[in-house]
């Protein structure tokens, strides 16, 4: 049952919304969170490092 939830975390498809401009998105945009605050929620948000880059890539480029 724990590792269900985790893997359920690590889903796509989560509230969050899917794609390269969700809610993560607009936190990180949101100037009322600090960047102590930013920087721990971008740890939380991807779990793997090289969807990170991909993910940042695209906002890159667009």
């Amino acid at each position: 049952m724990y590792m269900a939830s985790v893997f359920a975390s690590l889903s796509n498809t989560q509230a969050h919304g899917c794609g390269d401009f969700d809610i993560r998105y607009w936190i990180l945009r949101n100037p009322n969170w600090t960047l102590d605050e930013k920087q721990k929620l971008i740890m939380d948000f991807w779990a793997d490092d090289d969807v990170y880059d991909e993910v940042l890539e695209q906002w890159e480029w667009t």
